[in-house]
């Protein structure tokens, strides 16, 4: 992903050239070799200072600090990120973008608020053995960055995708643990090629 070269939109002057990231217009700077992380954060209604706030709490920068500086950028104080940390911001701002950017090196924010599927494990149930299959419009309504993703898929049909695979993970692992979604799974591998057998029909 992070050798994915992105497509320059325009040339703002002899330093500074403007880039496209999936959906996304982001200045990148030529003499720091960065981009900006407010043109990546703002569309989402979110701010920068937010994400180096959530940044210091996780400890991302701590051990590589010089992948984001704070520097005068066209009259204001900007942050400006390396590319490694562009797939760790749009997850945060959407946890379906940032896997999207990961796993094919672009994304489009409207497809990915909506046809979600997905089959994850939530922070409070990181020591078990406890994953939640559904289906969702939109994801980040119901889990934040910190979700432990395992797959996300898109289907044409969510509501007969997510009642098949309720009905093949019942057949195979019992009744729920808690509600109606959430399965004990003794291999999580099985349980995705499970998840993938059933995804596959309807995308």
């Amino acid at each position: 992903m992070t050798s994915t070269e992105f497509e320059t939109v325009k040339k703002i002057d002899n330093e500074t050239k403007v880039v496209r990231i999936g959906d996304l217009n982001v200045r990148y700077s030529k003499k720091y070799k960065k981009y900006s992380l407010s043109d990546i954060i703002s569309p989402s209604g979110k701010r920068a200072s937010d994400w180096v706030r959530n940044a210091s709490t996780q400890k991302i920068l701590t051990r590589n600090p010089e992948l984001m500086i704070s520097v005068r950028f066209y009259g204001t104080t900007a942050y400006l990120i390396d590319k490694s940390l562009i797939p760790l911001v749009l997850f945060w701002i959407d946890p379906v973008v940032g896997y999207n950017f990961i796993t094919y090196g672009s994304f489009d924010t409207e497809r990915c608020s909506e046809g979600l599927l997905y089959i994850v494990q939530k922070p409070k149930d990181f020591n078990t053995k406890r994953y939640k299959i559904g289906r969702t419009y939109n994801i980040t309504q119901r889990y934040d960055s910190t979700v432990n993703r395992v797959k996300v898929v898109f289907v044409n049909d969510m509501r007969a995708a997510e009642t098949e695979l309720l009905e093949k993970f019942e057949k195979m692992y019992g009744a729920p643990t808690r509600g109606k979604e959430t399965f004990e799974v003794d291999e999580i591998d099985k349980a995705i090629k499970l998840f993938d057998e059933v995804a596959e029909k309807y995308m």
